[in-house]
C-alpha cells in the first residue's frame, strides 16, 4: 500500500501494517446476524470474485494419489483366509504386508501409533482393516465427527484431509472374510459376464426432497451424475426416484421388488441420495432382508450413499455391512464395495462429496485421475471439506470404506491385455521385456509373493530391472493390469544357461494375395504369415521344426507346419509367409487372436506363446435427418407428408465394409416406404455413408405418433446388421415441464391428456429442443416447494414462444412476487400484470362468462392458498376467477399473432373435480382447443394383410381406430363372413375380383365411417403351370416370412441360368440374372402378398407362386 500527499507532495510507501481491530458497542450499524453457518459460496457469486479480485483462490486440496503400499492389520483368526488377497495384491504390484493386530495392540490409539511409525518408515498408501468392531476398534471421541476408520489416515498435520486411503472388511467370523476376499479376486482378476452391458449401467435412487447442494432436489442430483456418467463410458441410467419424476422414473415411488430387479439385472455403480437407517434406505425401503436375497452373482456394484447411518457398524450388522457379506449358495452377491456413513449424514456437503466422486471417475480433471474405490471416495470427501469447512470434515471422518480400499473399479466391458516376451529367462538375467498393446498397463514380476519389479506400459514396451537370478527351475509370475482390463497372467520358467533354446520372436502379416494387402489380419481373409524365431540357447538347434496352433474360434489354420533347418545361437531365422490362416467373418474387430508357437528339435522342444489382433468392421447408425424439400419443408414428418428420411451409417471399426446394401422396414400401419433399399456400396474404417429412403405418412396419423422402424444391413463376407428407430410424426402436441419441487399438478395434467388421448411427453427439467413440441404446460409450484424461472430459461421460452409455441405457465409467486428480483423476458409476453399477494385467501375458482371456461367451478385444494393477485393486459382476458373475495387467478392471451399463452397463478393439480364440465380433463380440453393443437380424439383406420391374395385366401383385418370408440361393425363385399364386430376378423374371399372394405366405429357421441374402395384384390392362378414333368424345382421356404431369413431356390435336374419375381399386378420386383443356385435371396423389403416367381433353365422357363407372409 502507499499514500500521496498532492499538497506536501510526500509519497508514503508501507511495507508493514498493524491492524487493530476493537469492540466500540454491543451493536454496529445495521449489522447482518448470521443464523446459520456460512456453507457454500455459490457458483455464479463465484465466478464474479475469481475475476475482480486479484487474490480469490478458494481453497483445493491436494489429490491424494491411489498408488503404493498397503498394510492389512488383521484379527489373527482372519490371517489365513486373507492370504490368497495379499498374494494377490503383491502379484499386482501393491506392496502388501498382513499384521496381526494382536502384535500392534487391540486399541484405536495403539493402532494408530503403528500406522503413522509404518507411514513414517515404510510410505504408505492403503490400509486395510479385516474385522468388526469388536475385533479392531475403530477411533471415537477427539474431535471427530462420529465413529471413524478414516481418522487413522489422518497424519500430516491436524486437519482431516485423509494421508493414506483407509478401507474395512467387517467381518464377524471366517465365512464373512471368505466372502470378501472371493469378491474382491474375482472382480479384480476374473471379471465375469465380460460382453454384458451390466458393466455401463449406472442405477440411480433417489428422495424426492430437498433442495440441497447446489440447489437440486436429491432426484435431480442423482440425475445430473447420471448424465455425466452417460458422457464418460455408461449407456444406460435406470432411474428409481420418489414420486413420478419422468425420464427413466416410472411413476411413483419405488419399491425393494423394484431395486432387486435392478440389481440383479446388473448395474456397476449406484448412487443413492435419501434418507437411510441403520439397515435400510428410506427411499424404496431396501433392507438388510432384501440384500441377503438378491441373486446378482458376478455382476457386484460399488455404492456411493448418502444416507443417514448406513455405515453404523458399532453394535450392529449394518446396511454397508449387509451388501459385502451376501451370497447365494456360496457365491457372492450384494456389492463389492460401499461408502456408507457412522452417523446421521448432513443434507448439503455430502451431496457436494458424492458430485466429487463421480467427477473424478469420469476424468473430469486431468491432474486428478483416480482409479480405486478409497481414491475416488476419499478424494471427493476432500472436496466436501474445502467446501463446507467444519460441516464436511465431519462427514469425511464418518463415511466409511467399506471393502478393499485399493479395488480398481471398473466403468466399462472388460477387454483383453495383448502381452509377447520370452517365455523363459535364463539364471542371471536381471532384466525383463514385456511387449503390450495398452500403454499405461502394469507390469509386474514376481516370486513366489515377493514383487521382483513393477513397471508401466510406455510405447508398446516395458522393461523390468531386478537383482539377478540365482535359482533355476523357479517359476516367476508376470501379471499384466490396466482400468477396465483383463489381467494378463503368464508363468516364466528360469532355466539354466546350456543347450538350445528356440522361440517365438515376431510375425509378419501377408495378404498380398488372398487379401487387401494391409499387412493386417482382417474379417474372412486369407493370410499367410511369416514367423521368425530366435535360439536363446548356448548350442546351435538342428533339424528345427516350427508348429503354428490356436484354440481361438474364429482361425483356421491351414498350413501350420514348417523347417527351419539348423538356428545357430542368437541367430533370428524366418521361413517367408511360411504359415496360412483363414479368419472368420464373424470376428469382434480388434479381437485378441493368441497363438501358441511349438518349436522341436532332434531332443528338445519349446514352446513360445504369441497374439495377434483381428479386424473387423463395426457399423453403428448416425443421426438420423428428415429432408421433406418435397413436402412442407419444416424438416419434419408430418401427417401426409412425403420426405426423404436420410440414415448415416458410420463404421467405427478398423476393417471396412464392402457393398453394403440397407433395406428398411416397419409394420407400422401409418407408415408406407416407397424406397426400401438403398446402396452405401464400401465404407472405410472411421468413415460414413449416408443414404436417402422415401417414407410418406397416412394423413390421419396422430400428432405426434411415433412409428418402429427397422433398418437391416447386409454386405459382402457375411456382414449383417440391424437398428432399430422410431420416426416421430408432426411435432408432438404437448410437454409437460414439471419444475415443482412437489410435483403436484404435472402428473394431474398427464393423466387429462392420457384420458384425452393426447401424445405428451413428462420432464423434470429443460429438455435441449422445444422445436419438437406444439405446446409446454410449464408447472413452476408455490411456497416453500417453487421454482424461480431464470433469465436464461425466461429467454428459452420467448425464442420458443416467437417461433408459433403455445406456453401454459402457473406459478404461485411467479407473476408478482418473483418478478420484484427475478424478470424474465418470457413474462410480459403473457401480456399478465403481477399485483399483489392474495393473502391465502384461495378457496374456489369459477370460469369467466363468454370465455371458453364459462360454466366451471373448482374448490381449490392445493399445496399452498397464498398466491398473487393478477390482470390482465391488452388483449389478455381472463378465464378464471377466486369467488370470493373476487381476483383473477388465470389468464389467456392471444395477440393474434405467431403464439399464444395462458397464465395462472393456481395449481392446475390442486382443482378438486366435480360434475362435468367442471373436471381437469373438461379444462384440459379446452385449454388444447385454445391453442389449436387438440385433434379430436377419435378417428377410424384399419388394415388388411395381405391385400391381394389368390382366391380362398384369408385376409386377417385390424382395427386401428382410436380406443375412444366403444363399438365397430364391419362390412365385406365378397367375403365370408360379410360383416363382423370382432376387432380382427379373418375373412375368406372366394372369388376372383377387387372389394371395398368398410369400417364404422362409434362411441356415445360420434360415428365414423371409413370405406377403402378396392381394398382387396383376388386372384386366380388356377391355370398356371407351376414346373414341368421334366425338371424339377423347389421354392423354400413357402410361405415365407417377410422379414425372417431368404428364400432359397433349388433344382434336381436343371441348371437355373435367372431368376425374376413378380407382384400381383405384374410389376417386376427382383431379378438376378446369373443366379447361383442354392444362394439365398433376401426378400425382405417386399410386402406381404402373392408373387409369381419366374425360373429360367437351359431348357424352359417355369413359374412357381410364393406367399409372403
Amino acid at each position: 500500500p502507499f499514500f500521496y500527499n498532492p499538497v506536501t507532495k510526500i509519497l508514503r510507501v508501507y511495507s508493514q501494517l498493524t491492524i487493530e481491530i476493537y469492540k466500540i458497542g454491543d451493536q454496529g450499524l445495521n449489522p447482518f446476524i448470521r443464523k446459520t453457518p456460512q456453507i457454500k459460496i455459490q457458483q455464479e457469486f463465484s465466478n464474479v470474485y475469481e475475476k475482480y479480485f486479484l487474490n480469490y483462490n478458494p481453497t483445493d486440496y491436494t489429490p491424494l494419489a491411489d498408488f503404493g503400499k498397503m498394510l492389512v492389520i488383521c484379527y489373527p483368526d482372519f490371517m489365513a483366509s486373507m492370504q490368497p488377497y495379499v498374494d494377490w495384491k503383491n502379484s499386482i504390484g501393491i506392496p502388501t504386508e498382513m499384521v496381526n493386530v494382536s502384535t500392534i495392540g487391540n486399541t484405536s490409539a495403539a493402532i494408530k501409533d503403528y500406522i503413522v511409525n509404518y507411514y513414517n518408515t515404510n510410505t504408505l498408501t492403503f490400509v486395510l482393516l479385516v474385522g468388526d468392531g469388536p475385533q479392531i476398534p475403530t477411533n471415537t471421541g477427539g474431535g471427530l465427527g462420529g465413529p471413524s476408520d478414516n481418522a487413522y489416515g489422518y497424519i500430516v498435520g491436524n486437519d482431516h484431509y485423509i494421508d493414506v486411503f483407509i478401507g474395512r472388511f467387517s467381518a464377524e467370523n471366517m465365512a464373512h472374510v471368505q466372502t470378501q476376499v472371493t469378491r474382491t479376486l474375482e472382480y479384480e482378476k476374473n471379471p465375469s459376464f465380460i460382453n454384458d452391458d451390466w458393466y455401463t449401467t449406472c442405477l440411480g435412487i433417489a428422495s424426492n426432497q430437498g433442495p440441497g447442494d447446489d440447489g437440486e432436489y436429491d432426484y435431480q442430483h442423482v440425475r445430473n451424475m447420471q448424465t455425466d456418467l452417460l458422457g464418460y463410458t455408461y449407456t444406460w441410467n435406470p432411474e428409481l426416484f420418489d414420486g413420478s419424476q419422468g425420464g427413466n422414473d416410472a411413476p411413483g415411488n419405488p419399491t425393494p421388488a423394484m431395486v432387486s430387479t435392478e440389481v440383479n439385472n446388473g448395474t456397476s455403480i449406484i448412487l443413492y441420495t435419501g434418507h437411510g437407517s441403520t439397515t435400510s434406505w428410506g427411499t424404496s425401503g431396501f433392507s438388510n432382508t432384501n440384500v441377503n436375497q438378491l441373486t446378482n452373482m458376478g455382476k457386484l456394484p460399488f455404492i456411493w450413499a448418502v444416507a443417514c447411518v448406513n455405515g453404523d457398524f458399532m453394535n450392529n450388522t449394518c446396511f454397508a455391512e449387509a451388501w459385502l457379506r451376501a451370497t447365494q449358495n456360496n457365491q457372492p452377491t450384494g456389492a463389492i464395495a460401499y461408502l456408507g456413513s457412522t452417523i446421521n449424514q448432513s443434507w448439503n456437503p455430502p451431496m457436494e462429496g458424492q458430485d466429487e466422486m463421480v467427477d473424478i471417475l469420469v476424468e473430469t480433471y486431468p491432474n486428478n485421475i483416480r482409479r480405486t474405490f478409497a481414491g475416488l471416495s476419499l478424494n471427493g470427501c476432500s472436496k466436501m471439506i474445502d467446501t463446507y469447512g467444519t460441516a464436511g470434515s465431519e462427514m469425511a471422518d464418518t463415511w466409511t470404506v467399506f471393502g478393499d480400499p485399493s479395488l480398481m473399479v471398473r466403468t466399462a466391458n472388460p477387454q483383453p491385455l495383448s502381452a509377447s516376451f520370452n517365455p523363459t529367462i535364463f539364471v542371471g538375467a536381471s532384466t525383463f521385456t514385456v511387449n503390450c498393446n495398452v500403454n499405461g498397463a502394469r507390469v509386474t514380476l514376481s516370486n513366489d509373493g515377493a514383487i521382483l519389479n513393477t513397471a508401466w506400459v510406455s510405447n508398446g514396451s516395458a522393461t523390468l530391472n531386478f537383482p539377478a537370478l540365482l535359482v533355476p527351475n523357479d517359476t516367476l509370475t508376470l501379471t499384466v493390469i490396466e482400468y477396465n482390463y483383463i489381467p494378463f497372467i503368464a508363468q516364466i520358467p528360469v532355466i539354466p544357461a546350456e543347450g538350445p533354446y528356440v522361440i517365438y520372436e515376431n510375425s509378419q502379416v501377408a495378404d498380398s494375395i488372398m487379401g487387401n494387402d494391409n499387412g493386417l489380419l482382417d474379417y474372412a481373409e486369407t493370410s499367410n504369415l511369416t514367423i521368425a524365431v530366435k535360439n536363446i540357447g548356448v548350442d546351435s538347434s538342428v533339424n528345427t521344426w516350427v508348429s503354428l496352433r490356436t484354440l481361438s474360434p474364429y482361425v483356421t489354420i491351414t498350413d501350420s507346419t514348417e523347417n527351419y533347418g539348423i538356428v545357430s545361437p542368437g541367430q533370428i531365422i524366418s521361413v517367408d509367409e511360411g504359415f496360412q490362416l483363414s479368419i472368420s467373418s464373424t470376428v469382434p474387430d480388434y479381437q485378441i487372436i493368441p497363438f501358441t508357437l511349438i518349436v522341436q528339435d532332434s531332443s528338445d522342444s519349446w514352446t513360445s506363446q504369441f497374439s495377434l489382433q483381428a479386424h473387423a468392421p463395426v457399423l453403428q447408425q448416425g443421426v438420423i435427418s428428415v429432408n421433406d424439400s418435397i413436402g412442407n419443408n419444416n424438416q419434419r414428418l408430418d401427417a401426409g407428408e412425403t420426405v426423404y428420411v436420410n440414415i448415416p451409417i458410420i463404421n467405427n471399426g478398423s476393417s471396412a465394409a464392402y457393398t453394403l446394401i440397407g433395406t428398411l422396414t416397419t409394420s407400422d400401419p401409418y407408415l408406407i416406404i416407397s424406397t426400401p433399399e438403398a446402396t452405401y456400396g464400401d465404407i472405410l474404417p472411421l468413415s460414413s455413408q449416408s443414404q436417402a429412403y422415401m417414407i410418406s405418412a397416412m394423413p390421419n396419423t396422430p400428432a405426434g405418433y411415433q412409428a418402429m422402424i427397422t433398418l437391416s444391413l447386409v454386405g459382402d463376407y457375411d456382414l449383417t446388421a440391424s437398428f432399430d428407430f422410431t420416426l416421430t410424426i408432426d411435432r408432438i402436441p404437448v410437454l409437460v415441464l414439471d419444475l415443482d419441487g412437489n410435483h403436484n399438478s404435472g402428473p394431474s395434467m398427464q393423466n387429462a391428456l392420457n384420458q384425452l388421448n393426447v401424445v405428451n411427453e413428462y420432464t423434470t427439467s429443460f429438455p435441449t429442443d422445444l422445436s419438437k413440441y406444439k405446446s409446454l404446460f410449464v408447472c413452476l409450484g408455490v411456497y416453500p416447494d417453487k421454482h424461480i424461472l431464470s433469465a436464461a430459461e425466461g429467454i428459452v421460452l420467448k425464442t420458443y414462444l416467437n417461433q408459433g409455441g403455445r406456453i401454459y405457465m402457473e406459478g404461485g409467486d411467479t407473476w408478482y412476487y418473483d418478478q420484484q428480483s427475478y424478470p424474465t423476458v418470457v413474462h410480459p409476453m403473457f401480456q399478465i400484470k403481477g399485483l399483489k399477494d392474495n393473502g391465502g385467501t384461495l378457496t374456489t375458482i369459477a370460469g369467466k362468462t363468454g370465455t371458453f371456461t364459462e360454466g366451471m367451478s373448482f374448490i381449490y385444494n392445493g399445496d399452498n392458498n397464498y398466491i398473487d393477485k393478477i390482470e390482465p393486459q391488452n388483449q389478455a382476458f381472463t378465464i378464471f376467477n377466486n369467488t370470493s373475495p373476487s381476483y383473477i387467478v388465470t389468464i389467456a392471451n392471444d395477440p393474434g399473432s405467431v403464439y399464444k399463452t395462458i397464465g395462472s397463478s393456481n395449481e392446475f393439480g390442486g382443482l378438486t373435480d366435480n360434475v362435468s364440465p367442471s373436471t381437469k380433463k373438461d379444462l384440459m380440453l379446452q385449454y388444447l382447443t385454445f391453442f389449436d393443437i387438440f385433434g379430436s380424439p377419435y378417428w377410424a383406420n384399419f388394415v388388411g394383410i395381405p391385400t391381394t391374395i389368390e382366391i380362398n385366401d384369408t385376409v386377417k383385418f385390424y382395427d386401428l381406430s382410436s380406443t375412444a370408440f366403444t363399438s365397430r361393425i364391419w362390412s365385406f363385399p365378397g367375403g365370408e363372413p360379410s360383416t363382423s364386430t370382432e376387432a380382427n376378423p379373418e375373412v375368406v374371399y372366394s372369388s376372383m375380383g377387387t372389394y371395398n372394405v368398410t369400417l364404422e366405429v362409434s362411441s356415445s357421441d360420434s360415428t365414423i365411417i371409413l370405406t377403402r374402395n378396392d381394398y382387396i384384390s383376388v386372384y386366380d392362378y388356377t391355370g398356371i403351370n407351376p414346373q414341368s414333368v421334366s425338371t424339377e424345382i423347389t421354392l423354400y421356404p413357402n410361405p415365407l416370412n417377410r422379414g425372417f431369413g431368404s428364400l432359397n431356390i433349388r433344382s434336381l435336374n436343371a441348371n437355373i441360368q435367372s431368376i425374376r419375381i413378380f407382384n400381383s399386378i405384374g410389376r417386376e420386383v427382383f431379378s438376378e440374372m446369373n443366379y447361383m443356385e442354392n444362394t439365398p435371396i433376401s426378400l425382405k423389403h417386399l410386402q406381404p402378398g402373392l408373387y409369381l416367381v419366374e425360373i429360367k433353365t437351359e431348357e424352359e422357363i417355369l413359374v412357381q407362386k410364393l406367399i409372403i407372409r
